[in-house]
Order: structure tokens, then C-alpha cells, then sequence
């Protein structure tokens, strides 16, 4: 076995597939190339949800073997966090760096990360809700969020709570607070956690201004791997993708082995004509090419 000189080159993810080439990508398996009974693999899980993967796999390897670890979603959302702190502090490493991360670090723990995360979680939940049930009046439902975005009510609600508390449960029937009482509905103890930036309170605009520079160098040196709510929700998502795979036909018994695109990608799976470069042997060509979870490609 000899592994890749990067574990997770996520060469068919969607987005970065397009802008590098297979030369680049074979780079990692040089190793490989040079002995006739090496095994090696590409670790990028990120493949299970790549709307091109599936048709280049099975266009370039259709003999490969393939893999699909699926860990326990507490498990992966640790090792996932892990690995985000890794690549930051791989990457962020001048005084300077370090000292523009600082304000940013109390967010970023785990507990944090997953507590913003499952925030999120139910704040775009509500938004979505409220908004299919008309209870909010147009312009009066707050954006989407993800990443740091700051989770402030809308102006109305933030006025009407100052004045009746935050969690006063015999003012909410006639406060006309519906998107509060949506969070609250949902995680009473995890809003009051978040009462201060709900209400606007937190953060400052001196605060916000150095938090936002944090935020951009974190995104930077983390590739915004650590970003909420990455961790919590891909662990889910990639259980559902490999349900929905292993239901396709052209998984099952004696059927094609080549996979449908993705639906939620047409353009790029209808034009995916890409080919490897011309003049590889066989065995470069088959280590310039990736796999789902774990795809383990015996050279020829």
C-alpha cells in the first residue's frame, strides 16, 4: 500500500474539478506509478456528494473497487473539527496571524461550532416556515445564515423583547414576536445562550470589525472547513447521498456500470466530456483518477 502524497485531493469535487487538470492530480500518485504491485487510493469523502464524480469513476475505473466508510455522525463531526483546527494551525502560523485569530478563537471550539451550527439550524428552519405561512410580513423575515453571519431578529421583534424580556412566556401570546418564537419553540435554553446577539447586544461594531477580519484569515488557513454548519450536517448528508446511490438501478446486479449525473448539475455532467491527457501509460492513468469515500485502484 502506498498512500497518495495528499490523503484528500478532492480532485471531482464540484467546483474545483474545473479548474485544475489530471496532470496536476497524478502528481500524488508518483509513487505509485514507479512499482507494478503497488495499491493506493484517494481519501476525498467530499465525492459522495460531487455531482461529476460518479460519471468519471465509472468513464475512467470502471473495475476500481470502491469503498464507502460512513462513521458515526458525533464521531466525524470531532474528527472534523479536528482536522479544520490542523489545516489553521498549519497554515496560520506568523505572530500576526495568530494575533488577528484571537477574537475569533471562543467561537470555534467545538461546543461553540456545534451549538452555532445547530443555531443556524433552526434559524433558517423558521425563516423557511414562517415565511411558506405567511406569518411574516414581506421584508420582515430575516436573510438565510451560514458560516459567522451575525443571527440578529428583525428591528421589530428586537424592539418588542427589550421591552418585555427575552423568554417571558406569559408576554409571548400578544408580543408579535413570531420568528423568536419560532427559536424559542425549538431550543428554549440554547436561545437564551444567544440572547445577547439575537437582541443586537453582541457583537459591538468595534468587535464586529475584528472579528470579521478573524473570520476572513480563518476562512483563508481552514479553507472554511471549521465554518458552521459544516461539521454538523455533512456527517447526515453523506449518509443520505449513499442511501440515494445505492438505490440507483445502475448500482444494482447486472445492470450498467455507468452512474446518472446529478440532477442539480446538468450543465456540467452534459458537457463532462473531459478526457485524461493523452500519452499516460497505464498505470498514470489509472492513479489520475479518484474515488467515493475510499477508492482503492490497483495499477495495472
Amino acid at each position: 500500500m502506498v498512500p497518495p502524497r495528499v490523503k484528500e485531493p478532492r480532485f471531482l469535487q464540484q467546483g474545483r474539478f474545473a479548474q485544475t487538470t489530471a496532470s496536476r492530480y497524478s502528481v500524488n500518485f508518483e509513487q505509485t506509478a514507479a512499482r507494478r504491485d503497488a495499491v493506493t487510493f484517494d481519501a476525498s469523502p467530499i465525492y459522495l456528494r460531487s455531482a461529476v464524480a460518479p460519471q468519471y469513476v465509472s468513464k475512467w475505473l470502471p473495475d476500481a473497487k470502491l469503498i464507502a466508510m460512513v462513521r458515526d455522525p458525533q464521531q466525524r463531526a470531532y474528527s472534523h473539527w479536528r482536522m479544520a483546527h490542523e489545516w489553521i494551525a498549519s497554515k496560520c502560523t506568523t505572530a500576526e496571524q495568530l494575533s488577528t485569530l484571537r477574537p475569533i478563537r471562543p467561537l470555534i471550539t467545538f461546543r461553540a461550532v456545534i451549538e452555532r451550527s445547530l443555531m443556524l439550524h433552526h434559524w433558517n428552519g423558521c425563516a423557511r416556515s414562517l415565511k411558506e405561512g405567511g406569518s411574516l410580513k414581506e421584508g420582515a423575515a430575516p436573510p438565510s445564515a451560514s458560516g459567522f453571519s451575525w443571527l440578529k431578529l428583525p428591528a421589530a421583534e428586537r424592539t418588542r423583547l427589550s421591552a418585555v424580556g427575552v423568554g417571558d412566556e406569559e408576554a409571548a401570546a400578544g408580543r408579535g414576536t413570531p420568528f423568536y418564537d419560532c427559536l424559542r419553540g425549538r431550543d428554549a435554553e440554547l436561545m437564551a445562550r444567544y440572547r445577547a446577539e439575537l437582541l443586537g447586544e453582541w457583537p459591538s461594531s468595534a468587535e464586529e470589525g475584528e472579528l470579521s477580519e478573524a473570520i476572513r484569515l480563518l476562512n483563508h488557513c481552514g479553507e472554511m472547513m471549521i465554518n458552521p454548519p459544516g461539521l454538523l450536517v455533512k456527517g447526515f448528508s453523506y449518509a443520505a447521498e449513499l442511501r440515494r446511490c445505492a438505490r440507483r438501478p445502475s448500482l444494482r446486479p447486472n445492470t450498467p456500470r455507468r452512474l446518472p449525473c446529478e440532477r442539480h448539475a446538468p450543465r456540467e455532467c452534459s458537457t463532462g466530456s473531459r478526457a485524461l491527457p493523452t500519452g499516460l501509460s497505464p498505470r498514470a492513468r489509472s492513479a489520475a483518477v479518484g474515488r467515493s469515500t475510499s477508492l482503492w485502484s490497483r495499477s495495472a
